[in-house]
């Protein structure tokens, strides 16, 4: 009986043949979510890629600022050493001269937290692409 069947086309050839149906419609569905993944993980590391680039153009910026602020901050100091500022004027400049340092600081915490996760990703990106 089970011969005619599987001549027939049913029983076990029929099973057999529905459990590989099943295993390539599962195969198909893992490899379409591992492409998913792969675009995202791709599109994170191209997000990243271009805040680390931004925040590089933020240090410089502010680093010239930085620059430009101690120069300033030189000769308001020497001004009012000489007794011609005031004292308002100099917490002030050194004020600006602290929060430039931490907006600087703070940029590079960022950059370095960038970096980090562009590292993450693309070792495990590399990773899923050698998993072929």
């Amino acid at each position: 009986m089970r011969l005619v069947q599987n001549l027939l086309g049913g029983g076990d050839m029929q099973r057999d043949r529905l459990a590989i149906a099943e295993l390539e419609l599962q195969q198909a569905d893992l490899v379409r979510r591992r492409w998913e993944v792969s675009e995202a993980i791709a599109q994170t590391i191209i997000d990243q890629v271009l805040n680390w680039e931004r925040l590089d153009r933020q240090l410089d910026l502010l680093e010239t600022q930085s620059l430009t602020q101690q120069q300033q901050q030189a000769v308001i100091e020497a001004s009012y050493r000489t007794g011609s500022g005031n004292t308002a004027t100099m917490l002030t400049v050194w004020q600006r001269s602290e929060d430039l340092e931490a907006r600087r600081v703070e940029a590079e915490i960022d950059q370095t937290q960038t970096r980090q996760e562009l590292e993450r990703l693309v070792f495990g990106f590399e990773a899923v692409g050698n998993a072929d």
